[in-house]
């Protein structure tokens, strides 16, 4: 009886701590695991919410949550309700968990749940007592004893690193006539980092915009060695600096990108009429001359700088022969819009072979800071005249031989048969009155 007595002794012992623990306090955690997708090192922190609940039929006190290791509490930042004294049964806790990566790959890390749970003490009521003996003294009934626990909730998320890089960073169309379309300008973009880099969609923004144009992206997706390209067009609507910029959106962790665009609009515009002078073919001996007007057809003034007359291969003497008159004898001037420059060339043709030169005329034209008008003629030697018999000059009159007066009435003779014929008619008038007895 007595070795019984002691075997319920111990078996209460070992009993109603187990007792104790099942009516314990049962935590839990939603959503368990948390998985953050991938997202770029050290962008706008991400928060999702962690619920931790008592489950069981007692309360829990001093219940605090934390991150472990403690080294990646930066990473994995807690918020919201972090801890509390009690957490009855069946009540909840909403912690805030943010996730800023500050390097790429994956990081991992546990939330740590800690609390204090009271033992029950209808847990020992519940459980079943040893019957003392008439002969012996009933054993006291163990005091429960508070125990701490835990449970972890695994944290985990990807990071990213993946940037743009454009090339160039800006474009400067330089000066454009108002009006024209200027050269188009090509730029480059590269993927930096983590492939691959996925181009959303592009457009231009700023001052100007609808002074610019973007043309076709040769490809949305770059990967490294195979970057896209876009043709990036100028084409001023009013004079003065004009600015604009490409916006490209991307996947990029630096989100959108920018390509400051600029230019200026100018409206001073050099031309020549004609634009090229031919002479054709010019006999040898003769020295003909032609007109060239350098014109400011612009909106605005326009700078002559200089005007010059060079041989178009410099190592011939072409340029020799022609000259120009005309060139104002102060330069730099200024013409206004509408106002020409009146230049007279002169083909000297001293040979037969061919001559090219150029007229070049230097101004503030943005787009032809240098005009160039051609000059071109050729030489040909002057027609044989032929032998034909009217050409053929009478032989002079042969001198009659001998002495005497010599009565040379050829150059008068039509005059003097006129004057005969004139005197012999009146003679005749006279003779025929006379005759018929008319008085006179």
């Amino acid at each position: 009886m007595r070795r019984a007595f002691r075997l319920l002794v111990v078996g209460t012992l070992v009993f109603v701590p187990a007792v104790v623990a099942v009516a314990s306090a049962n935590m839990s955690a939603s959503p368990d695991p948390l998985n953050f997708p991938a997202q770029c090192t050290h962008s706008a922190t991400t928060t999702k919410p962690l619920a931790v609940t008592n489950n069981g039929p007692d309360a829990a006190t001093n219940v605090t949550v934390s991150v472990s290791p403690s080294a990646m509490a930066s990473v994995f930042q807690l918020g919201g309700q972090t801890g509390t004294s009690e957490l009855p049964a069946g009540g909840s806790m909403n912690v805030q968990v943010g996730y800023s990566p500050q390097h790429a790959g994956k990081n991992s890390a546990t939330a740590v749940v800690t609390f204090t749970e009271p033992a029950s003490g209808q847990a020992f009521a519940n459980a079943p007592q040893p019957r003392p003996t008439p002969s012996q003294t009933s054993t006291p009934t163990p005091t429960p004893t508070p125990t701490t626990g835990t449970f972890e909730i695994p944290l985990s998320g990807g990071a990213i690193d993946r940037w743009i890089d454009v090339n160039p960073p800006g474009v400067n169309f330089g000066s454009i006539h108002t009006g024209k379309p200027g050269p188009n300008r090509t730029i480059t973009i590269f993927d930096d980092g983590d492939s691959p880099l996925t181009i959303t969609g592009m457009f231009l923004g700023g001052r100007q915009p609808a002074d610019f144009s973007v043309g076709t992206l040769s490809s949305s997706v770059v990967s490294d060695g195979h970057p896209a390209t876009v043709t990036l067009g100028f084409h001023p609507k009013a004079a003065g600096a004009r600015a604009a910029k490409l916006i490209i959106n991307s996947n990029s962790c630096s989100g959108s990108f920018s390509v400051q665009l600029g230019g200026i609009a100018v409206e001073q515009d050099i031309t020549a009429s004609p634009k090229s002078l031919d002479f054709g073919n010019v006999r040898i001996g003769t020295s003909p001359a032609h007109h060239v007007a350098i014109v400011n057809q612009g909106g605005a003034p326009l700078t002559v700088k200089a005007i010059q007359l060079l041989s178009d291969i410099p190592t011939t003497t072409d340029a020799a022969s022609f000259t120009v008159a005309g060139v104002p004898k102060k330069l730099p001037t200024i013409l206004k819009p509408g106002q020409s420059i009146d230049l007279k060339i002169t083909f000297s043709a001293a040979d037969l072979a061919p001559k090219k030169a150029n007229i070049k005329v230097a101004s503030n034209d943005p787009d032809t800071p240098v005009l160039t008008v051609p000059v071109t003629a050729s030489a040909v030697p002057s027609p044989t005249p032929t032998v034909t018999e009217s050409a053929v000059a009478a032989p002079p009159p042969s001198k009659p031989s001998g002495s005497g007066f010599h009565l040379h009435l050829g150059p008068y003779l039509p005059t003097a048969l006129v004057a005969l014929m004139v005197v012999a008619f009146f003679w005749l008038l006279i003779f025929t009155r006379r005759h018929r007895g008319i008085p006179e």
